[in-house]
C-alpha cells in the first residue's frame, strides 16, 4: 500500500499508459500506399502477418473506383515486407474522371480494432493526402483535381 499519494499517482498513470498501449499495438495498424498516375493507380499495402490470420494479401484487398467505374486489376506483385509483414504492390487501370474512391476490402477480416493508414499522392508528388480506415470506415473518396 502507498502512503504518499505522489507515489501512487505517478504508477497509477503508468499503469494506464501502458494498459492503453498494449490495447493500441493489439489493435494494429497497416499501410496503404496509393500512387494516382496518368494511365495507372499503383497502390503497394503492408499488413502484420499476425493480423492477417490466414487471409491473402492479394488483389482482393483493394479497390479503387474513378467516377464510379473501377480500376481493372493489371498487377499483382508480392514484395519484401518488414519481418512479420506481409507486403504486396498492385497495379490498376486508371479510368478517366477526377473523383477518387478508395476501398480497403482486406479491414473486415482483420482483428477487431485494426486501423489501416492510406496514403494517397498523384505523380510522385511529396505532397500526399492522408487518412486513417478502419473495418467501419474502409472507404475514402477524393477530388482529383483538388491540391493534395
Amino acid at each position: 500500500m502507498f502512503r504518499s499519494p505522489t507515489c501512487a499517482a505517478p504508477l497509477a498513470a503508468a499503469l494506464l499508459l501502458s494498459s492503453g498501449l498494449a490495447l493500441a499495438h493489439e489493435a494494429g495498424l497497416s499501410t496503404a500506399l496509393v500512387e494516382v498516375r496518368a494511365d495507372v493507380v499503383e497502390a503497394t499495402l503492408e499488413i502484420d502477418d499476425a493480423a492477417l490470420r490466414g487471409a491473402t494479401l492479394d488483389a482482393s484487398a483493394l479497390g479503387v473506383e474513378i467516377d464510379g467505374r473501377a480500376g481493372r486489376v493489371l498487377g499483382v506483385e508480392p514484395l519484401a515486407g518488414r519481418p512479420g509483414h506481409s507486403a504486396v504492390r498492385l497495379r490498376f487501370s486508371r479510368p478517366a474522371g477526377s473523383r477518387l474512391r478508395v476501398t480497403s476490402r482486406i479491414l473486415s477480416a482483420l482483428p477487431f480494432g485494426h486501423k489501416q493508414l492510406l496514403r494517397v499522392r498523384r505523380d510522385g508528388s511529396p505532397a500526399s493526402a492522408d487518412r486513417l480506415l478502419s473495418a467501419g470506415a474502409a472507404s475514402v473518396e477524393l477530388e482529383l483535381s483538388g491540391g493534395f
